[in-house]
């Protein structure tokens, strides 16, 4: 993951790959879903992970995929393989 923050400090730019792509979708789309424990404070809150989630997902083809899951356990294994590396 590599970012780049504006000279006026108020825009960032993460590139990502799409291994952490497919991984952040779905942790989002959980976060999202109505059966989540997760609390937010605020309506914004909720909008940049909506907002978030819809992004990501405009750039993931596999997502109605009937074996996605399968294709997140991949990405999770070798971002976990990354990690561990170091």
């Amino acid at each position: 993951m590599e970012s780049e923050v504006s000279r006026d400090g108020k825009r960032l730019s993460l590139t990502i790959s799409y291994d952490e792509m497919v991984v952040l979708f779905d942790l989002l789309f959980r976060l999202n879903s109505e059966s989540s424990k997760f609390e937010l404070v605020h309506e914004a809150e909720e909008r940049i992970l909506w907002n978030l989630e819809a992004t990501l997902e405009t750039h993931i083809n596999e997502i109605f995929d009937p074996d996605f899951q399968s294709i997140i356990d991949a990405a999770r294994a070798r971002l976990t393989e990354r990690t561990s590396d170091k």
